[in-house]
């Protein structure tokens, strides 16, 4: 199990990566970086949380998830429309 989450960790690290520095990297975007790297990480630790509950409650577990992302989601949208 540990592989498969070091693997998840490096591909999406990668990913992030190849996504900031195919265009012109400028050092004012190094927080598109770390942003990209935060969510990699926590996609993964994600992923080592489903993989450690038992199957049938799987399910349940990603709707809280879902729940609480749409929660933040919905919070940091009207927080960028209070900020224009």
């Amino acid at each position: 199990m540990h592989w498969i989450i070091h693997l998840t960790l490096l591909a999406l690290s990668a990913i992030n990566a190849y996504l900031i520095f195919r265009r012109d990297w400028d050092p004012m975007d190094a927080w598109l970086f770390v942003a990209g790297a935060a969510v990699a990480l926590l996609l993964t630790l994600l992923l080592r949380l489903l993989l450690q509950v038992r199957p049938e409650e799987r399910i349940a577990l990603l709707r809280e998830v879902a729940k609480t992302a749409k929660a933040d989601l919905v919070a940091f949208l009207k927080l960028l429309r209070f900020w224009r």
